[in-house]
């Protein structure tokens, strides 16, 4: 199939954020109870107001964008696929930094049950594609420093990718300088996440999308763990998340990184068999995250 330039434009405009159905994990990963929200320290409070505080306050903003060009669709140039958000983790042992984010920003097309109306993404191939980290002035939104992010590694089960950025030493060491001004060169926590832990979801947000004016905007919003499953976690959120969250980073009160967020759980909808449709009643809107330990095996 051939697209017109019109069409391509259309149909693959940057794609939107994911609401995540949940049948399957529930189906593969059930559980038996879950406890009710805690109250917390008072110190706990004033760390995790800081953390969200701070990360409001960043300069600059870190995406995370996959761009294509496909024979199939006679394509001179590259062209965006898609869009998300990231962060970048320190990892000592490792001899480069990582960029971590949302899988199906950089491969929509092994999603297909994500994007149902998007027949044209089973004619791109991982060849077709390549990733890019930007930097954005948070004043704007404008990009002010791109680098090409290359090898992508994505996780056998669920919407994770991790990259490691191998730059010459030059660029490195501007990356890390830029991470350092951001605020967004993250420590791993990688103790396991408990229930009614206080968690902060980072990302962006498009305002004005599609327009002249488009601006991408950092974003948070708090959250309570409020559901366990082996490899992800739950949390209700005290804001509904924004289109561009996805691959954001999920923090601890002490700012540390435990998790990736991964997408939002569907709403009920028609054709739901009983279990699924009552746990999207009771869970409907509640952030869906991987929990950094996957991140980790996957770059170990």
């Amino acid at each position: 199939m051939v697209l017109s330039s019109s069409m391509r434009k259309r149909e693959h405009s940057p794609l939107p954020f994911v609401t995540y159905l949940v049948v399957h994990w529930f189906r593969s990963d059930p559980f038996s109870s879950f406890l009710t929200f805690l109250s917390y320290k008072t110190c706990e409070a004033f760390c995790f107001h800081f953390h969200m505080n701070s990360a409001c306050r960043r300069s600059l903003l870190f995406t995370h964008s996959s761009w294509f060009k496909s024979p199939a669709f006679e394509m001179d140039t590259f062209e965006v696929l898609s869009h998300g958000s990231c962060f970048l983790m320190n990892l000592p042992k490792t001899p480069s930094c990582w960029m971590i984010g949302a899988g199906h920003v950089s491969f929509p097309f092994k999603f297909p049950g994500l994007y149902p109306q998007q027949t044209w993404l089973s004619y791109i191939k991982e060849n077709h594609t390549f990733d890019q980290l930007e930097v954005r002035d948070t004043t704007n939104g404008s990009i002010t420093k791109t680098f090409k992010v290359e090898p992508r590694a994505l996780h056998k089960s669920r919407d994770l990718v991790v990259a490691c950025l191998q730059y010459p030493d030059e660029d490195l060491a501007e990356l890390e300088s830029l991470t350092k001004e951001s605020g967004t060169y993250l420590d791993a926590n990688c103790s396991n996440v408990k229930m009614n832990d206080r968690v902060t979801f980072t990302g962006y947000t498009v305002q004005n999308s599609g327009l002249e004016n488009e601006v991408h905007k950092p974003q948070v919003a708090e959250g309570v763990v409020n559901l366990m499953g082996s490899s992800r976690c739950f949390a209700k959120t005290d804001v509904p998340l924004e289109m561009g969250m996805c691959g954001g980073a999920v923090l601890n009160t002490r700012g540390e990184c435990v998790g990736i967020l991964e997408g939002v759980v569907n709403p009920p909808t028609p054709g739901q068999n009983k279990q699924a449709r009552e746990f999207s009643e009771q869970f409907g809107g509640c952030a869906l995250f991987v929990p950094i330990n996957e991140a980790m095996n996957l770059i170990e």
